[in-house]
């Protein structure tokens, strides 16, 4: 076989300029490539931030019912000192609270009872003009418990509905009530089906067949003698 020079020159450029022409081509096509943005890079960091947060939050409004429930109390104006001990942090006192009606001859007026120590301890506050003004609605079926438990820290206001949730039900014709008694322990019973609620666990059942935990509301407060809010 015969190479000419001209060949031979031919193959040996070829051959030098082999690796030069790749590393071009490698070069023109990372310019040709889009690069990332600022913006597109903070997109890809907080996508799974923003994730995060959406499941903690839910994970949150899961705590807290859909019902209405909407109660706000002066205690500065009442004076309740049953309602104060429950609105003392790490107190482990839960108290009830639900409306009635006291008749005095032939006048009536309309009263907040609250209600600790499984009866044993308890304080009515008449409804004021102002109270009347703001309006409430004590959970399903006239009853709210309300108190601080002994295992949170920071210390948590809890409220929930005084209803059992495993008894009573909004729809049944005639409606009936369940309402749950509130122990000195900090647990709530039901004497219709003897479940004992945890009430500084955020409801659970404690004792007795498994089931639904308490119906849960918003609570906040400014002291034992200050405002009560729940929703």
């Amino acid at each position: 076989m015969f190479i000419t020079s001209i060949s031979l020159t031919t193959a040996l450029h070829t051959t030098l300029l082999s690796p030069w022409r790749e590393i071009g081509v490698r070069l023109f096509s990372r310019l040709l490539m889009p690069k990332p943005t600022i913006s597109s890079l903070l997109l890809a960091m907080l996508l799974p931030l923003a994730f995060a947060l959406l499941s903690s939050c839910g994970q949150v409004e899961n705590e807290f019912s859909n019902r209405r429930a909407y109660f706000v109390f002066d205690n500065q104006v009442h004076n309740n000192f049953v309602l104060a001990s429950a609105m003392t942090p790490h107190s482990n006192v839960f108290v009830s609270v639900s409306m009635q009606t006291r008749y005095t001859g032939q006048n009536s007026y309309a009263e907040l009872m609250f209600v600790a120590n499984g009866g044993t301890t308890q304080q009515a506050s008449k409804i004021t003009a102002a109270d009347q003004s703001r309006g409430m609605v004590l959970g399903m079926n006239n009853g709210l418990i309300v108190g601080y438990g002994l295992l949170s820290d920071p210390p948590t206001l809890y409220a929930y509905d005084l209803q059992c949730p495993n008894c009573f039900s909004a729809t049944a014709v005639p409606r009936r009530s369940f309402a749950l008694t509130v122990q000195a322990n900090g647990f709530a019973t039901c004497a219709n089906c003897h479940r004992k609620y945890n009430l500084s666990t955020g409801g659970n059942v404690a004792e007795g067949a498994q089931g639904s935990k308490l119906v849960r509301y918003r609570a906040s407060t400014t002291g034992p003698y200050g405002v009560l809010a729940v929703n």
